[in-house]
């Protein structure tokens, strides 16, 4: 959890006020309109509020591995993101997909898409780096989103770390939108404008 607040601090994810987030005795500061999306998606508990600082625990072990996991941080914030704009009829996180159809199978291949929204029929898989973008990270999206979404469906990285020029241009040709960290508020007034496009 404290590596959430710090990562929204430091990339600016979602500047505005801050207030201190005290837990175990150490002290952080974040932004402040997170907590009630982290409350509402049962990944906090508050303990004690006053105007400048909460103290907070976790509901549950699963709520506290998954928001001290670096890799999950970012997946998170989207997921919180998309349920705050009430925009999508379905919003799922850590969505697993399973190639056979045949479940559950002790030796069967599985794999995950970070972040997938549903609007009628139009569906957007996104896929969350805090590393530098990967050829891999690109490959793997386009496989998954032409096998179990098809043309239609939107496709994104949403990377913190360097994307190579070459790497672009891979995601240009697949059709791919890279999200950088800086463009994360705009994330989804973009997704907006995508479902009204599809509507017609």
């Amino acid at each position: 959890m404290t590596q959430f607040f710090s990562l929204a601090k430091t990339n600016d994810l979602h500047a505005e006020t801050e207030k201190i987030l005290e837990n175990n005795g150490k002290y952080y500061l974040y932004p402040e309109s997170q907590i009630p999306l982290l409350v509402e998606a049962g990944m906090l508990r508050i303990e004690n509020e006053d105007k400048e600082r909460i103290s907070y625990s976790f509901p549950s072990q699963e709520a506290q591995v998954f928001c001290r996991n670096k890799g999950h941080i970012l997946e998170l914030y989207l997921y919180l993101l998309a349920l705050e704009s009430q925009l999508f009829d379905e919003c799922m996180i850590g969505g697993e997909i399973d190639w056979n159809g045949i479940f559950p199978e002790t030796d069967n291949v599985q794999n995950e898409i970070d972040v997938i929204l549903r609007k009628g029929r139009s569906i957007t898989f996104i896929s969350c780096k805090m590393t530098d973008l990967s050829v891999e990270a690109i490959n793997e999206l386009e496989v998954y989103a032409n096998h179990f979404a098809g043309e239609s469906c939107l496709k994104l990285i949403v990377c913190t770390g360097k994307i190579n020029p070459v790497y672009a241009n891979r995601c240009q040709e697949y059709g791919v939108l890279v999200i950088r960290s800086e463009q994360i508020p705009n994330l989804i007034p973009m997704l907006k404008k995508f479902s009204k496009r599809f509507k017609r």
